[in-house]
C-alpha cells in the first residue's frame, strides 16, 4: 500500500441506474430477462445458484463467442412491474426472488433475491423496487443462509467425543484430537486426529435434510488441509448430502446416503476429487485436477452450487472444474451440508481447517 503524495482524480459516477457485465461464454441474454452473474464473474441469463444482478437493458446474442466477447447493460436499480402469480394486496413489503431469467415468487435462493414488492397492481401483477447492491433478503422469509466465519467461540471437543451446536450447525467427534479453534490471523476451524491408531470422526453439519433442491442450493468455503496423513483409511468430505448417519459419517458414500454432491479427499493423497449421487446414477469420485496444498498450507475457495433441476457444478477458486460430467441430485428431494473427516482403525494423522462457510438456499414465505 503507498499513501498518497498528490491529488488524484476520482471517477464519480452520478447515474446509478445502469451497469455494465461482461457476457459469459456461448450466453445469450434478452431484454427485460433477470441477470445473473456466474462464479467466474461473467453475466448470463439467470438461474438459482448465479448471484443476481438486475434487469437486462438490451438483448445480446453471445451464443457463438467467447467469455468477455461481448457485454450487457443492465438495470441495478428502479421500480419494476412484474408478473407474480397469485399475487395478493397482502404481499407488500415482502422480499420477491428470481427463480429463472423471467419468473418471480416469494421464495428462493438468496443470491436470487430481487428486491420488495411496493405495490399491488392487479391480479398475478406487483410492481417491485429492485434491491440497493449486496443488500440481503431478510434471513429466514423465503430464503436462509447459515454461515461460519472461523471466529466464532465454542466449546472445543478435544480429544474425546463431544458435540456442540453452533449458528445452525452440529459439530461431533469421536477419539482423535477433536473439533479446536484456529489459533491464527484468518483464524478458522481446525478438525485434528493422532497418531493413535483408532477409528475417529469429526464433523460439522446442518442438522437434518432442509434445504430444498428446487430453490437452488449452495456452499461456499475456504478450506485446506494441511496434514493429509499417510494411509488411505483417512477420507475428507465436504458438500451437500442427507443427513448423515452414523453409518454415513462413517463412509459418507454410503448405502444410506441417497443424495450426495461434495468434493472428497482420500489419505496420504492432495488430488482434490468430486463425486455425486441421485439414488439412481452414482457418479464416482473424479479428479478435478486440481490439487489440495499441504506444503504451503494456502486454502482455497471452494464453492458447490445445486440447481433447482439437480444439476450440481464444483467451482474451486472461481474456475468450474469437470463441467463435462453430469453430476446431479434428485430435484424433489432435501439435503443437508456437511463437512466430514473420518478414518477407520489407522495411526494415520490429520489436520483440516476451513473458514468463512456459508450454506444458502430456499424457505417458507412469511405470511404476514
Amino acid at each position: 500500500m503507498t499513501a498518497l503524495t498528490a491529488n488524484a482524480n476520482v471517477t464519480r459516477l452520478v447515474d446509478q441506474e445502469l451497469r455494465e457485465f461482461p457476457v459469459g461464454a456461448a450466453v445469450t441474454i434478452y431484454r427485460g430477462g433477470f441477470v445473473g452473474i456466474d462464479p467466474a464473474g461473467y453475466a448470463k441469463d439467470f438461474e438459482p445458484g448465479d448471484l443476481f444482478a438486475g434487469i437486462a437493458y438490451e438483448y445480446v446474442d453471445n451464443s457463438s463467442g467467447a467469455a468477455a466477447a461481448d457485454k450487457v447493460r443492465v438495470y441495478t436499480q428502479g421500480d419494476f412491474e412484474f408478473t407474480l402469480t397469485s399475487a395478493a394486496l397482502t404481499d407488500v413489503g415482502k422480499p420477491v426472488y428470481a427463480t429463472d431469467d423471467s419468473t418471480l415468487a416469494l421464495t428462493g435462493h438468496p443470491d436470487a433475491y430481487v428486491g420488495k414488492v411496493v405495490h399491488y397492481e392487479a391480479a398475478n401483477t406487483v410492481i417491485f423496487r429492485m434491491r440497493q447492491w449486496g443488500e440481503a433478503p431478510p434471513n429466514g422469509n423465503g430464503s436462509i443462509t447459515l454461515g461460519l466465519t472461523g471466529h466464532e467461540t465454542f466449546t472445543e471437543t478435544g480429544a474425546t467425543a463431544g458435540t456442540f451446536t453452533l449458528n445452525g450447525f452440529d459439530g461431533k467427534s469421536a477419539l482423535g484430537l477433536g473439533i479446536l479453534m484456529a489459533d491464527a490471523e484468518n483464524a478458522g476451524i481446525t478438525f485434528q486426529f493422532d497418531a493413535t491408531a483408532e477409528v475417529a470422526l469429526a464433523s460439522i453439519r446442518t442438522t437434518d435434510d432442509r434445504l430444498p433442491i428446487d430453490k437452488g442450493v449452495t456452499m461456499d468455503v475456504e478450506l485446506v488441509v494441511s496434514d493429509k496423513g499417510d494411509d488411505a483409511a483417512l477420507d475428507i468430505d465436504w458438500g451437500f448430502g442427507t443427513a448423515l448417519t452414523t453409518n454415513s459419517e462413517a463412509d459418507i458414500d454410503h448405502a444410506d446416503m441417497v443424495q450426495l454432491a461434495c468434493f472428497h479427499m482420500n489419505g496420504n493423497s492432495d488430488n482434490i476429487l468430486c463425486q455425486s449421487d441421485d439414488n439412481t446414477t452414482d457418479v464416482a469420485a473424479t479428479d478435478s485436477t486440481i490439487d489440495n496444498d499441504s506444503t504451503t498450507d494456502v486454502a482455497k475457495k471452494f464453492k458447490i452450487i445445486v440447481r433447482p433441476a439437480g444439476t450440481v457444478e464444483f467451482w474451486i477458486a472461481g474456475a468450474r472444474v469437470l463441467s463435462s460430467t453430469s453430476f446431479g441430485v434428485l430435484s424433489t428431494a432435501n439435503l443437508a451440508a456437511f463437512i466430514n473427516m473420518e478414518k477407520t482403525s489407522n495411526d494415520t494423522t490429520a489436520v483440516l481447517t476451513f473458514r468463512n462457510l456459508v450454506v444458502k438456499g430456499g424457505t417458507a414465505s412469511c405470511a404476514y
